[in-house]
């Protein structure tokens, strides 16, 4: 049996200097189904676009995803893919544009 853990990762975009609006720029959802042997035996992890990426980003951080887990084998590791993933969106966030 498994158990599954979603987790919302985005980035939020402050609208400087007044910050008079906050906008969610960038998200995803990372789904975590966690094996009985977890956290020796990795999650089946899977990353979902919410808003304001592409097909290819979304791609990319599913590779993130996959390659923590392995590299963080033997110990909880959840919360470690998800901060790794909010790095890389706050790395590559854009202002949205507003029309």
């Amino acid at each position: 049996m498994f158990s599954i853990c979603k987790i919302l990762v985005g980035y939020i975009y402050f609208d400087a200097p007044y910050l008079s609006s906050i906008l969610l720029s960038v998200a995803i959802t990372l789904e975590a189904q966690l094996p009985p042997a977890y956290p020796n035996e990795a999650p089946t992890l899977e990353v979902v676009g919410v808003k304001g990426l592409s097909t290819d980003q979304v791609a990319t951080l599913q590779g993130m995803a996959d390659a923590a887990a392995a590299e963080n084998l033997g110990m909880a590791m959840c919360y470690t893919v998800a901060e790794e993933l909010r790095e890389w969106l706050v790395a590559h966030n854009e202002k949205p544009q507003v029309f």
